[in-house]
């Protein structure tokens, strides 16, 4: 008994009653019943369901034949498959049973499996790994042609085109390294030698080891959505080679050979001219010697006004043909003439279509496609085909055609509208050019600047203006005529605009005045802008009398800092370069320099016109002293220009370095109360005559004071005179206690006098007094001044030791 226990398979034994005798340990777990349970009892009382079953019926026709019988049957209230095998014996019956459930269901799907390859419109085979097919369905017979009796034994490579070895190779290869190869679109060969497009998908099989030992593959015809994308290209190459040009001479040729040979073998494009003339276009793969045939026959044909084939016909008829195959019998029913038939047949063509091109209802060309290939044949798919891409080609060059005249017309137009431009432009350039400078003039100027302005204050940026006026150009004018007034007019010009920026804007504003808008540009940058105009002009040579050389005077005012209207801005400006002018000319004021205010005060009271009144005596008190003083002449002058440099060399602000300058204009404004006796000496002074002279500082000082524009310029008047080491007067001031401008202004002085012709004293050479300013540093002179000094007028290599840098 132990050893039916160990059996894998159920067992039961039954008597001639139907009792269950024995039951072992696997039936029991089958059965789910224990042997308590069912020792002893019938079994059809036992298991209840089973009575009138398929198990009930083959049990009774076992024991009623004495005879052994296997069946396979479900058993619902388990649940169950059971492969039964019954044995009749002289006791009762043995029976061996196993649930075979698992195997069932796998078997049901691999049914249903079957099923859906076979149905399959998608071609599924199997195949070794050397490409012997084990297995074909039916969508393979409809895709490849082959039936499955024919395919099976066979090698898959009678399917694979000679080009697409390689590929083939390939895949093998990938699918030997446990690749699946998913959706390769490649082409096959059918049964009847027509190529097709495919998509297959190839999976790898295996045995129970997992050894790779075939491959199934799933192939679907993709010939239809690849002819159709080849279509759609060709359409879309078609159409951008037509809109590349408007020369259809130069596009229709491209069109042909995007057409040949992926739609015909032989292409030929005719066009009806205005002139009713035809232009054909042709493009062919054809054997050179069956073209040069066709042509020895049409050039044959030529006179014979019969022949109506092809492109002739379509262009007399403006409707398509189609020739899907061309055979004897098919030639002979388009009753076309022996040399119609000739030509064809020397072409060797087999299948054939034309379509009109059709523009506004006329028939203004037509297109013919050839095939010579024996499995290429024109269907009504492809002649719609043609007539799509035939309607476009038309539609281009009808577009073409009213583009022309479009063109002749707008040309026509546009040239009217030219010669109405160019008369306005020189009327406008009449009105807002100056002739003599061809600058801008003052209305053109006056537009900018409101342009300019207005941008400025929208943007919240500065914009600055500089007046500029040529020194003296009246009595150049009087002297060497108004021709060359209006050259050396044209050459301030030029210098000014070199200087400015592109965005900039200088015109002529009237005489010898000029004025330049400087977009985006702080005071401080126009300051400086403004000297470099004003250095180069001082530096040039004009050409006028051999070459002479000018100065001129510059005023800056600069938006919103000084004025924020137009006329505010220009008043400003124009100020400035008045006080320019009126306090020595050749150099540069900005609007809110000290002199320009003590000059144009801001109020127009009583007060402002007498303080303007005062600057005015003032620099009429200058000029009395220079001509008092012939020994200095323009000393004054000379200490203004050469303080400006000074103090730009040492990096002062503008408005600063001006102020200074202008008190070197005015430094020796109090001279004008020494007596001449004392003040145009030849001889070297008495100390008493020392004495009086050591007070024209104080006096200068105190002249200058009662101007209020003026009063900040005091302090450093009274002080050009004293020393670095306090033994000056008149107030003994010593080192930094001393003004910096004061400072500036001493070394300055100091330096001029030395280079100077005097009565009891020569001019000294520029190398020796910047010596002697080097020796005196550190007692008479602000070290730092006189350092500054010497890189402004000598170069570094012949400059001499400071104490300071000692």
């Amino acid at each position: 008994m132990q050893v039916l226990d160990n059996l894998t398979n159920a067992f039961v034994s039954l008597d001639r009653q139907w009792r269950v005798t024995y039951i072992n340990l696997q039936a029991e777990s089958l059965l789910q019943k224990t042997r308590e349970e069912l020792l002893g009892k019938i079994l059809w009382e036992a298991f209840p369901e089973a009575l009138g079953s398929t198990f009930y019926r083959k049990y009774h026709e076992a024991f009623e034949t004495l005879t052994s019988i296997r069946f396979e049957e479900f058993y619902p209230p388990l649940h169950k498959w059971f492969e039964v095998q019954a044995y009749r014996s002289r006791e009762g019956m043995s029976v061996y049973f196993q649930d075979i459930t698992r195997h069932k269901q796998v078997e049901e799907e691999l049914f249903k499996l079957a099923a859906i390859v076979e149905s399959s419109d998608d071609a599924i085979f199997s195949r070794t790994l050397d490409g012997i097919v084990l297995s074909w369905n039916t969508g393979a017979e409809r895709l490849y042609g082959y039936s499955a009796l024919e395919m099976i034994g066979q090698s898959i490579h009678t399917l694979v085109p000679p080009e697409r070895r390689q590929e083939w190779e390939e895949i093998m290869q990938r699918l030997a390294e446990g690749q699946r190869i998913e959706h390769v679109e490649t082409v096959r060969s059918r049964k009847d030698g027509r190529r097709i497009d495919v998509s297959i998908t190839v999976s790898p099989v295996r045995d129970a080891t997992g050894k790779i030992i075939g491959a199934s593959t799933i192939a679907r015809d993709i010939t239809k959505r690849k002819h159709a994308e080849k279509r759609q290209h060709l359409l879309n190459e078609a159409s951008n080679a037509l809109v590349s040009s408007l020369d259809h001479q130069l596009t229709l040729p491209e069109v042909a050979q995007l057409i040949v040979p992926t739609l015909a073998d032989y292409c030929r494009i005719a066009l009806v001219d205005e002139q009713q003339q035809i232009k054909e276009i042709t493009v062919n793969h054809i054997d050179p010697e069956k073209i040069a045939l066709v042509r020895e026959l049409y050039e044959s044909y030529k006179d014979r006004a019969y022949i109506t084939y092809g492109v002739q016909r379509i262009l007399q008829t403006g409707k398509p043909e189609l020739l899907s195959t061309i055979s004897g019998d098919v030639l002979e029913s388009v009753q076309q003439s022996p040399e119609v038939l000739q030509i064809i047949r020397a072409l060797g063509l087999e299948s054939y279509m034309g379509v009109p091109l059709l523009a506004r209802g006329k028939t203004i060309g037509a297109i013919t496609f050839s095939s010579v290939q024996a499995h290429r044949y024109y269907t009504p798919d492809d002649l719609s085909f043609a007539q799509e891409l035939a309607r476009r080609i038309a539609l281009v060059l009808e577009n073409a055609r009213l583009h022309r005249e479009a063109q002749a017309e707008i040309a026509e137009r546009k040239q009217a509208e030219e010669q109405q431009r160019v008369l306005k432009e020189r009327i406008l350039a009449l009105a807002t050019t100056d002739p003599v400078t061809e600058l801008p003039n003052h209305r053109a100027l006056l537009a900018q600047l409101d342009q300019e302005l207005e941008r400025a204050q929208r943007y919240e940026r500065a914009c600055s203006l500089l007046f500029l006026d040529l020194d003296h150009f009246k009595a150049l004018n009087d002297g060497y005529g108004h021709t060359a007034g209006d050259a050396v007019l044209y050459e301030f010009a030029s210098l000014i605009r070199a200087r400015l920026r592109r965005i900039d804007t200088v015109g002529r504003w009237g005489g010898e005045e000029f004025v330049a808008i400087l977009p985006e540009l702080q005071a401080d940058e126009a300051l400086l802008l403004a000297e470099e105009v004003r250095a180069a002009v001082a530096a040039h040579t004009f050409s006028v009398g051999g070459g002479i050389h000018l100065t001129c005077s510059v005023g800056m005012a600069s938006c919103p800092t000084h004025a924020q209207e137009r006329e505010g801005l220009l008043s400003a400006a124009d100020h400035a370069m008045y006080a320019a002018k009126r306090f020595g000319r050749n150099q540069v004021r900005a609007a809110n320099d000290p002199a320009v205010l003590a000059l144009f005060p801001a109020n127009n009271s009583e007060e402002g016109r007498e303080e303007a009144a005062l600057v005015g005596m003032v620099e009429a008190l200058v000029t009395l002293v220079e001509a008092r003083d012939y020994s200095t002449g323009r000393h004054s002058q000379q200490v203004a220009d050469l303080v400006l440099r000074l103090t730009r060399a040492l990096g002062l602000p503008p408005s600063e370095a001006q102020m200074i300058a202008l008190a070197g204009r005015l430094h020796d404004v109090g001279k004008v109360a020494i007596p001449d006796g004392v003040l145009q000496k030849a001889g070297r002074l008495t100390e008493e005559e020392w004495e009086l002279m050591r007070t024209h500082p104080q006096v200068g000082a105190e002249v200058v004071s009662h101007i209020p524009a003026l009063r900040p310029l005091a302090p450093v008047i009274r002080a050009h005179h004293e020393r670095w080491d306090g033994q000056g007067y008149p107030n003994h001031l010593k080192g930094e206690a001393i003004p910096f401008g004061a400072r500036i202004l001493t070394v300055v002085d100091a330096y001029l006098a030395m280079t100077v012709d005097r009565p009891y004293q020569k001019a000294c050479a520029p190398l020796d007094a910047l010596t002697e300013l080097c020796r005196c540093a550190g007692s008479q002179f602000d070290p730092h001044v006189v350092e500054a000094a010497t890189f402004l007028l000598q170069p570094p290599e012949q400059s001499c030791e400071l104490p300071l840098r000692k």
